[in-house]
């Protein structure tokens, strides 16, 4: 399948004038968890910007997680914050 894998989830930092990521600022979200298949799928994912905060919100569902349940997954929400 041409769209595999679709793990791990990570985000990095774009550096707009070479248009490329910067690979030292990329950092892994989510990953498969022991036992999970390799259908597991980090997907159908939403990111936004708190307005007032400046936090970072990803929401995504992990489909696959249960093999026998293949389009079922949990859904979750990331938040990242400036420290």
């Amino acid at each position: 399948i041409r769209d595999r894998p679709r793990y791990p989830l990570c985000i990095g930092v774009f550096d707009e004038k070479k248009r490329c990521l910067i690979k030292k600022s990329i950092v892994v979200i989510d990953d498969r968890l022991p036992g999970e298949g390799e259908l597991v799928q980090h997907s159908n994912f939403t990111f936004y910007e708190d307005r007032q905060t400046h936090a970072m919100h990803i929401e995504y569902s992990r489909l696959g997680q249960n093999p026998d349940y293949r389009w079922q997954g949990d859904a979750v929400r990331i938040t990242l914050e400036e420290e």
